[in-house]
């Protein structure tokens, strides 16, 4: 529960409106672009797959595709920024661009998610309901908006430090329970409260330095509890895993690739820099186990190792990319 809180509040802060209009809207555009061109082409590939693999209803399917989709479209900011720092300067445009789509097209993956979540119900063989889903979806805004609206309320400016921190734990418990009871998506929830926090609170309020203060506990939270659903996985997956790592840096590179010859008219975007987007971190994994935690059955354990292998292999190729893409050697001051 920490770690699925922490990772959708994590991001959805990142989510104020007044930062999101001082980007160039075709970044924005670009970015919608290559995540739903890569989370398409996953989705149908796993489909595929998990329709041959498993007898399983098309619900299931469906489901289970959406998570491989939205987990495969995400990117990381992370291992962009590390080996970013050790690129000439001359590539500071480029890493720009690269931190913006990776930032970005995290927001309608776990969009994408809290609506699965909402109108697919977690029941054995599958459920589907447009009833509960748009009321599912209303209370979900509620919700989230009444719990920003009580962290609001709650008088912290006489704590302490570590009291805060207590405080903060507390209110990532309770929104991520109130998402397991409901079975709903406790990383959708979590964003809805972030991005309401975001544009409500001020930008040196305590709770974004208990944020980036915990990052690193709550990363090892997430992968502890991988571990712990890790399994012994047949030939199979780690096949189709195989398939859909080199699909998905394909996609990205394309996709991107499309996106800048259709919004920008100079060659803004290095040719090929999309498969610099190769990192999925630590949300992936978290997406991974928001659906294997609520929902039964073998979709969510094929999804899940899928899931998992993809993430260890394209966070072991990610440095590699991002300098092959953009070049590793510093010019020194005569400009070599």
């Amino acid at each position: 529960a920490l770690g699925l809180g922490w990772v959708g509040l994590i991001f959805g802060v990142q989510m104020r409106v007044s930062d999101l209009r001082k980007i160039d809207p075709a970044m924005k555009l670009l970015t919608l672009i290559q995540a739903a061109l890569v989370g398409v082409g996953l989705f149908f590939i796993f489909a595929l797959a998990s329709s041959i693999l498993l007898g399983i209803s098309w619900i299931e399917i469906a489901v289970a595709s959406g998570i491989v989709a939205c987990a495969g479209a995400i990117s990381s900011p992370t291992a962009i920024s590390l080996v970013g720092a050790r690129l000439d300067r001359s590539k500071s445009p480029q890493l720009r661009a690269l931190m913006i789509i990776a930032t970005l097209d995290i927001a309608p993956a776990l969009i994408v998610i809290g609506v699965l979540f909402c109108f697919f119900t977690a029941e054995p063989g599958g459920g589907f309901s447009l009833a509960r889903g748009f009321s599912m979806m209303f209370y979900s805004l509620i919700i989230s908006a009444a719990l920003a609206g009580v962290f609001l309320l709650f008088d912290r400016k006489s704590l302490s430090e570590g009291e805060n921190l207590a405080v903060f734990i507390g209110f990532l418990i309770l929104i991520t329970g109130i998402a397991f009871y409901l079975s709903l998506s406790p990383l959708f929830l979590s964003l809805l409260v972030g991005v309401f926090l975001a544009n409500t609170l001020q930008p040196d309020d305590m709770i974004y330095v208990s944020l980036h203060s915990t990052e690193k506990q709550f990363y090892v939270i997430v992968l502890i509890v991988s571990g712990m659903w890790w399994q012994s996985y047949t030939l199979e997956i780690w096949a189709l895993a195989g398939v859909l790592i080199v699909v998905r840096l394909w996609l990205k590179r394309e996709s991107v690739d499309a996106g800048a010859r259709l919004l920008f008219k100079t060659d803004k975007l290095q040719k090929g820099i999309g498969q610099a987007l190769g990192a999925q971190g630590a949300l992936a994994l978290a997406i991974g186990l928001n659906y294997i935690l609520i929902y039964p059955g073998q979709a969510p354990k094929l999804a899940f190792g899928v899931i998992a292998i993809s993430v260890i292999a394209n966070e072991a190729l990610a440095p590699w990319l991002i300098q092959k893409t953009l070049g590793n050697h510093k010019t020194d001051e005569t400009g070599r």
